[in-house]
């Protein structure tokens, strides 16, 4: 899922992975050089205990399905 600020400048621009075999939600910081975009990755979450799909809600805030529960979380910025 790629993000572009909605979840505050601490999260910036950037994609969002869901690594369910380690319990943990990634984030890869987005920039532009040129007409590519580069990045490194870092966790933004753990906790989970097998997150898989990544959708954008329309509030702004971000789903993160969880395929071996079948909870849903949503993630916002803070406010």
């Amino acid at each position: 899922m790629i993000i572009t600020g909605q979840l505050g400048p601490a999260v910036g621009t950037a994609a969002l992975i869901g690594e369910w075999t380690v319990g943990k939600v990634a984030r890869v910081a987005l920039v532009k050089r040129g007409s590519s975009y580069h990045g490194s990755a870092s966790i933004l979450l753990t906790g989970f205990p097998d997150p898989f799909a990544l959708v954008p809600a329309p509030d702004g805030s971000a789903l993160v399905g969880d395929w071996g529960t079948g909870i849903i979380y949503r993630i916002a910025a803070r406010d």
